[in-house]
């Protein structure tokens, strides 16, 4: 199984870069692989965001997200090889 870390930095008023690493079990970065991000606000659906994160270098992917309110969101990383579904992560964050 892989392992994989969500960073998010960079929030401001509005906008936020979302880092993920993404390696093996071994510490290996995973190359090949999808990567698609979706935060979640769990009082308001509305307000969701998604996109398609970049590998930026091995392992590592990026995407930028507008909008982003201060408050609890739930971050949802999902992993696709060869058009599937291959790991799913969520976690809670709260941004200032």
């Amino acid at each position: 199984a892989a392992s994989f870390g969500a960073l998010i930095r960079d929030i401001g008023q509005g906008d936020g870069l979302v880092a993920v690493e993404a390696r093996d079990r071994s510490a290996n970065p995973l190359r090949g692989v999808q990567l698609r991000v979706t935060l979640e606000r769990p009082a308001d659906q509305r307000l969701d965001r998604s996109a398609t994160l970049v590998e930026i270098s091995p392992g590592r992917h990026e995407a930028r997200l507008a909008d982003l309110a201060a408050g609890q969101w739930d971050v949802i990383v999902d992993v696709r090889e060869e058009g599937m579904r291959a790991f799913r992560r969520r976690s809670r964050i709260l941004l200032p």
